[in-house]
C-alpha cells in the first residue's frame, strides 16, 4: 500500500536528513494528487509553509518539472488548485499556495500571446492576495508585462468566482443548442447530399439559419470539407525512379542532418490573371474523402515567375518577359540568382524542364555547384514529373497564389507587385518548416512505392 504523502511531509520539521529533491517531489505529488481534496484540512499541511518560504522560484520550477509539467500546461494545473482551495476555504493552504505562485511568477510567461483563460486565472490569483479590483490593477505591472485589465473586468471575474465557485462556464438552462435547429438537420442533409459543393454561406441562406448554426449542423451530420488534389500524370517507369531517388536522399539526410537546410530549391510558375485554379473555392462536402483530382493543364498563358526557397528564406521573384529558353534561364542564373547564392554552401535544385536541361545551363552549374546540384542528368538526377517532392510546388506557389489572388489583380503590373510583396513577407521560420518537411514527403513517397503525393 502506498504510504500517505502527508506522513512524509511532516518530516520536514523533524528530520534534516531528507533531501531537498525528495521534498520537492513530495510537494509536487500534493499538488497533482486527485485525492488532495480529502486532505485539505489536515494539520500536517503546516509543514509545507517553511519549505515553500525557503525555496526560490527556480527550485519551485524544478519541483513542478519533476512531475513533468510543461510551462504551457502550468496555468491549467495552477488554476485548478486555486479553485479547490477556494472551495474548501482553507486559509492555511491558500497562504502556502500564494507563496508558491508568487515565487513562480518570473517563470510563467504571461504575455500578449497568453490565452484568455490564463489572464482570468491571473486576475483571480491577484484578487486572492490584494482583495480589491483597484489594487489588482495597480499591482498588475509588478507581476506581468501586459496592459492591466479594466476594473470592470477584474470585478466581474472575481464576482463569478465567488458566486459559481469556478472560473469555467456553467451549463446553461433551456433547450440545448442542437435542438434549436434539430428540425433542420434532415433538410440540411438532403441539401448537402444533392449538392456537395454548396458553400457554407449558400447552405445557411437556403436553410434559413445563421452560418454558425449551419456549421454546427453539418458537423453533427459528420460532413467534412474536402478539396481537389492537383496531380501530374506519371509514366510506368517514374515510380521506380522516384522511389530510388527518395531512398538515396533519406540516407543522405540521415548521414548529414544539416544537409536539409542547405538545399536551394528553385522553380518557375505561371501566375495567370483570370484562370487560377483556386482549390479553396472548390470545397466538396462528404462523409468520406472522395479523393477528387484536377489534372493541371500545361498550356495556360500568364506571367512566368522564378523563385527559390531554402531554410533561410525566399530568393525572388524574377519575371521572364518572354518564353523561357536555355539562354534566358542561364542569364537569370548568372545575373540574378548567383550573386545571392555564391557565398552560401548550397546544393542547387531544379527540375528537368527543357531550359534547365540546356547544355550551357548544365555546364554552368557544374562550374558553380560542382557535384552539388540536383536536376536532369545532374550529379543527382532529379526524377521526372515530381513537383510533389519540391517545396516550390507543394508549398511556395500555393502559398503565394492564395495571397496574390485574394482579389483579382487589375493589371499585369499590379500582379507583379503583389507577387513581390508576398515573397518579401514570407517568414523565415515558415520557409524552414516547409523545406524540412521534404524528408517526410520523401519517406511517404518511398512507402507508397513512388506514387504521386497530394498537395
Amino acid at each position: 500500500m502506498k504510504k500517505p504523502i502527508f506522513d512524509n511531509i511532516i518530516m520536514v520539521d523533524t528530520c534534516f536528513s531528507v533531501s531537498t529533491d525528495y521534498l520537492m517531489k513530495t510537494c509536487v505529488e500534493l499538488w497533482t494528487r486527485k485525492d488532495v481534496v480529502d486532505f485539505l484540512n489536515d494539520k500536517k499541511l503546516e509543514a509545507m509553509i517553511p519549505l515553500c518560504e525557503d525555496m526560490n522560484g527556480s527550485q519551485l520550477l524544478k519541483m513542478y518539472k519533476m512531475c513533468e509539467h510543461d510551462m504551457d500546461g502550468m496555468y491549467k494545473s495552477l488554476k485548478s488548485d486555486l479553485e479547490i482551495i477556494h472551495g474548501h476555504q482553507n486559509t492555511l493552504l491558500l497562504k502556502v499556495y500564494i507563496r508558491f505562485v508568487d515565487e513562480l511568477k518570473p517563470y510563467i510567461p504571461l504575455s500578449s500571446g497568453t490565452t484568455s483563460k490564463s489572464v482570468v486565472f491571473a486576475i483571480e490569483r491577484l484578487f486572492s492576495k490584494f482583495g480589491r479590483a483597484i489594487d489588482v490593477q495597480r499591482e498588475w505591472s509588478n507581476y506581468f508585462d501586459t496592459t492591466p485589465p479594466h476594473l470592470t473586468t477584474i470585478s466581474s471575474i472575481n464576482r463569478k468566482f465567488d458566486e459559481d465557485g469556478t472560473l469555467e462556464s456553467l451549463p446553461r438552462s433551456g433547450r440545448p443548442s442542437s435542438v434549436l435547429f434539430e428540425e433542420k438537420l434532415d433538410e440540411i442533409e438532403e441539401m448537402v447530399t444533392s449538392n456537395p459543393q454548396l458553400s457554407i454561406r449558400q447552405g445557411a441562406a437556403q436553410a434559413g439559419i445563421s452560418k454558425s448554426s449551419y456549421q454546427v449542423a453539418i458537423k453533427q451530420l459528420n460532413f467534412k470539407p474536402y478539396r481537389p488534389t492537383l496531380i501530374v500524370e506519371l509514366n510506368e517507369d517514374d515510380f521506380d525512379r522516384r522511389s530510388e531517388f527518395c531512398e538515396s536522399w533519406i540516407e543522405k539526410f540521415q548521414n548529414e542532418p544539416d544537409l536539409i537546410d542547405n538545399i536551394f530549391w528553385s522553380d518557375e510558375a505561371k501566375f495567370n490573371m483570370n484562370t487560377v485554379v483556386n482549390r479553396h473555392n472548390c470545397t466538396y462536402w462528404a462523409r468520406e474523402n472522395p479523393y477528387l483530382k484536377f489534372e493541371v493543364p500545361n498550356t495556360q498563358q500568364g506571367v512566368m515567375v522564378w523563385c527559390g526557397i531554402s531554410s533561410s528564406g525566399v530568393v525572388g521573384p524574377y519575371f521572364f518577359n518572354d518564353i523561357v529558353t536555355g539562354p534566358l534561364y542561364k542569364e537569370m542564373l548568372v545575373s540574378y540568382a548567383w550573386p545571392q547564392l555564391k557565398n552560401k554552401n548550397f546544393y542547387f535544385q531544379h527540375d528537368g524542364a527543357g531550359p534547365h536541361y540546356a547544355v550551357i545551363v548544365r555546364e554552368w552549374l557544374d562550374r558553380k555547384f560542382p557535384d552539388r546540384w540536383l536536376g536532369r542528368r545532374g550529379p543527382f538526377d532529379w526524377p521526372a514529373r515530381s513537383p510533389d517532392l519540391s517545396p516550390c510546388d507543394f508549398f511556395l506557389w500555393n502559398y503565394l497564389k492564395d495571397i496574390v489572388f485574394k482579389t483579382p489583380p487589375a493589371t499585369i503590373t499590379e500582379l507583379q507587385d503583389r507577387i513581390k510583396t508576398a515573397c518579401e513577407e514570407i517568414p523565415e521560420d515558415v520557409c524552414r518548416k516547409a523545406c524540412r518537411s521534404v524528408l517526410g514527403r520523401f519517406r511517404d513517397c518511398l512507402n507508397n512505392e513512388g506514387q504521386f503525393l497530394s498537395y
